[in-house]
């Protein structure tokens, strides 16, 4: 059985940190022939006892907490005022990573 991550192990032009293997998506990143740089929030890194997979993407700070809020609404039942709390959004800015 061939699976996405040996696809993308053999391809050198999908970006292996692109491939979200949460929804079994498999997104290619790239712009002008380059692979472009991402950022990445592991849902777990801001609540380990949740211990949830989900890994949240965006290109721009804006993007990634787009996608990290939708997760969180919809998933763990946040509200806008929870997620737009100071310590809230500085607890989501220490946990970003720069794939």
């Amino acid at each position: 059985m061939i699976t996405v991550a040996a696809i993308a192990a053999k391809n050198a032009l999908i970006d292996r940190s692109a491939i979200d293997l949460i929804t079994g998506e498999l997104h290619m990143k790239q712009r002008g022939g380059e692979n472009v740089m991402g950022l990445t929030l592991a849902c777990k890194d801001l609540d380990p006892e949740s211990n949830c997979p989900y890994v949240a993407r965006g290109e721009t700070m804006d993007e990634l907490q787009a996608d990290l809020g939708k997760h969180a609404k919809t998933v763990h039942g946040y509200t806008d005022e929870q997620l737009k709390d100071p310590k809230m959004m500085e607890a989501i800015k220490a946990a970003v990573k720069e794939e």
